[in-house]
């Protein structure tokens, strides 16, 4: 079998192969290791703040009257939109989070938006509420929670859960990283 290249030539261009495969596989290995914010392309500069024109002497430029206020007329009090519920839950999934405790008293998982917000309505504003996102076959709910808590009991206790919020089934303690999509 006769291929013109002879045995230095063939030894040659094997080794030169193997290289090649070698610094094909660092390269990838290289790509994938690196973080993606480091690949990302870099954030635009931000623009430079409009300048004022600098008045030209012996031009009088008229004052500005003061704007007149406008009468605002309070709209309706309408329930949140399922998007604001959306951002809530979002907002709630940081701050439950961050929290030091490893346990929730889960209240309800709802799948109508309406049920959520009355227990919103219901807490007053409470920070100790939690409204998380939660799936139930395929459709998007709201898993109800109060509270951080270190121990299990205590969540299934859940002494500090004000009266209005109180139905007739006690919370079911969970554990947080299970709450969190």
């Amino acid at each position: 079998m006769a291929t013109g290249l002879n045995d230095s030539e063939r030894t040659f261009l094997s080794g030169a192969l193997v290289v090649g495969a070698v610094v094909l596989i660092l390269g990838a290995g290289f790509l994938l290791s690196t973080p993606k914010e480091s690949r990302r392309a870099p954030e635009p500069l931000p623009s430079p703040p409009a300048q004022v024109p600098e008045p030209v002497p012996g031009v009088e430029v008229p004052a500005e009257e003061p704007a007149t206020p406008v009468e605002e007329t309070p709209e309706p009090s309408a329930a949140p939109s399922p998007t604001d519920l959306a951002g809530r839950a979002l907002r709630d999934l940081r701050r439950i989070g961050s929290s030091s405790g490893r346990y929730t008293a889960q209240l309800v998982v709802a799948c109508k938006p309406e049920t959520a917000e009355r227990l919103i309505d219901a807490s007053g504003g409470a920070t100790g509420l939690y409204v998380l996102p939660a799936e139930v076959k395929g459709q998007s709910c709201f898993r109800v929670c109060w509270g951080a808590y270190m121990t299990l009991d205590e969540a299934a206790k859940a002494e500090d859960l004000p009266a209005a919020l109180r139905s007739g089934e006690k919370p079911r303690a969970v554990e947080i990283t299970s709450v969190m999509p």
